[in-house]
């Protein structure tokens, strides 16, 4: 099997190794705007590089397209792999407006999103313990994500920031993995309350850097927040409030109070993340799931199917955050 990347920058780099150590197939192009970032990434593992996806599906006999542009790309990327028959893993976000959800949703389940997050094992461990029902019905969960990112970060991309090419900011960007990890475990959601603004980069970025939210999934009520403002960054935090104890999430760790006064915590092992910190390490156990279900020609583990709850969700929320956005 062959496979390719689009998009050459930090995302990218922890893509790379990742495709060949599935030991299903080999890393034999990479494609940039900047063809000197390919070829940086190409010289690495012996592939070939490009300074366009066009000359690059001109030239090369690809079974898997990684895409790791930036966020607006995306879907018109998907597309044009997918009439020369390649199939498709995109970074998050698959989508950035209702009319690219629409035409996503016409490519088939072959197509993968990198939500690796649903890999961390104290999420998963989270899920078992909910899904067993040992500690009663879900009342609510609350979700923080406070980072900091400043003006160098989004002026030097040449993207970030901008509503064309990012498609929001905080919430889209940098807790869409929070998001997706908290539709993932209470389903789709009956209703949503969003507020957006920007408290730091005024006159510097189109988008919201901070974002709070009250969703509701049936009976089950979220509190969210999100900001890029804070002094610096700490680790995301999710808590899970059931009838007969709270869960906490952060880092590897799980911990949970139980109402009868026992308690748990729990670290799990994890490789070291690829790439900065709070991308976490899922990424490998995301890519090696979607090769084998290549391998086995079946539907991509994260597909369209398993992600539209969240992009439903997110896009939900810019419909309003938007309007508060523009009121400020």
């Amino acid at each position: 099997m062959k496979s390719a990347i689009v998009g050459s920058g930090s995302i990218a780099a922890v893509h790379a190794p990742l495709i060949g150590a599935t030991g299903q197939t080999t890393l034999v192009a990479c494609a940039d705007i900047i063809l000197e970032r390919a070829q940086r990434l190409a010289n690495t593992y012996q592939a070939r590089a490009y300074d366009s996806l066009e000359a690059m599906l001109d030239h090369e006999d690809i079974d898997v397209l990684h895409i790791c542009t930036p966020h607006a790309l995306h879907v018109p990327m998907a597309q044009q792999a997918h009439r020369k028959g390649i199939r498709v893993f995109m970074e998050k976000p698959p989508v950035t407006t209702r009319q690219q959800w629409q035409e996503l949703t016409q490519l088939d389940a072959t197509l993968g999103v990198c939500f690796q997050n649903r890999y961390n094992r104290n999420y998963r461990h989270l899920q078992q313990v909910v899904q067993s029902g040992v500690a009663g019905k879900v009342l609510g969960a609350r979700a923080y994500v406070a980072w900091y990112r400043d003006e160098d970060y989004y002026s030097k991309s040449g993207w970030r920031g901008t509503w064309a090419l990012e498609g929001g900011g905080a919430l889209i960007n940098q807790s869409i993995h929070t998001l997706d990890l908290l539709v993932n475990l209470l389903g789709p959601h009956t209703s949503v309350d969003t507020w957006m603004g920007n408290r730091h980069l005024r006159g510097v970025i189109e988008v919201e850097d901070t974002v709070d939210a009250r969703i509701a999934f049936g009976d089950a009520v979220v509190i969210f927040y999100a900001t890029n403002a804070a002094a610096c960054g700490s680790p995301v935090q999710i808590y899970v409030d059931c009838e007969k104890a709270t869960f906490a999430l952060e880092d590897n760790r799980f911990r949970a109070t139980w109402r009868n006064g026992r308690t748990e915590d729990i670290t799990f092992e994890q490789a070291d993340a690829l790439g900065k910190e709070y991308w976490g390490s899922g990424h490998a156990a995301c890519i090696n799931d979607y090769y084998n279900a290549v391998k086995n020609n079946q539907p991509a583990p994260i597909g369209i199917e398993a992600v539209k709850n969240t992009v439903s969700l997110l896009l939900d929320m810019y419909d309003q955050g938007k309007r508060t956005l523009a009121q400020a």
